[in-house]
């Protein structure tokens, strides 16, 4: 169920690797392990996090006490932070990772497991960034250029006042938009999605940035505001 998918991981043993997975959970049943009389033709669930309130709420789905927390056990499964932990022997897993889907990337960040606090994350596959593009580090709202680029940071000069290049992890730096730039949407609801930039506005996780698309009609040019785009 889990080939291909992104894991980090947070404890090494003789037999193989203790590792934290976003969980892939049936929607239409809660089924939280594969089952041998499941169809080969079920569709995949989306991955995402464990939620214990709608397990509880919606599908009468009882946490002990002591199942409160950030930790529980479910139908012999383990689950820390919504994250799924597995017990993987050495040949189910491989450490050339370069790449990781956005949407994996920003649930990591979103999960607030205290293991993943300081990890560097390898790129965001849709994320595309040159040298000499202008970047923003969130943690101090510097402004910089990219000089170089690795698989789990971005070289960022930061100019002047001896502030010289920085290796940025990847969940600590954006793109730095600005009004009146062309840009093209690379993933999420408004993926290929092109215009210029009319209105941004600054946030503490994400900046709200909105766009003017050009759209031609009979009567000529016109513009139409798309909704807003967070980047």
């Amino acid at each position: 169920m889990y080939k291909g998918d992104i894991g980090f991981v947070i404890s090494m043993e003789s037999w193989g690797a203790e590792v934290l997975l976003i969980p892939c959970l049936q929607s239409d049943d809660v089924a939280l392990a594969p089952s041998s009389k499941q169809k080969r033709t079920k569709i995949h669930p989306q991955p995402a996090l464990l939620d214990k309130i709608l397990l509880e709420r919606l599908y009468d789905i009882k946490l002990a006490e002591e199942e409160q927390g950030d930790y529980l056990t479910l139908r012999g499964l383990k689950f820390e932070y919504g994250l799924l932990r597995k017990s993987l022997d050495f040949l189910s897993i491989k450490s050339d990772v370069l790449t990781m889907p956005t949407y994996h990337f920003c649930l990591f960040q979103f999960c607030g497991h205290l293991a993943l606090d300081g990890c560097r994350f390898v790129r965001p596959e849709e994320w595309i960034f040159e040298e000499g593009e202008k970047v923003v580090v969130c943690s101090s709202g510097q402004k910089g250029h990219v000089v170089a680029i690795a698989t789990d940071y971005l070289e960022v000069d930061l100019g002047g006042r001896g502030n010289g290049a920085w290796r940025c992890p990847w969940n600590d730096v954006h793109k730095a938009v600005e009004v009146g730039d062309f840009v093209v949407i690379t993933s999420g609801l408004h993926h290929g999605q092109t215009g210029f930039v009319d209105f941004v506005r600054p946030g503490i996780l994400d900046d709200l940035v909105q766009l003017v698309e050009k759209q031609v009609a009979s009567s000529g040019m016109v513009h139409d505001p798309s909704p807003a785009l967070k980047v």
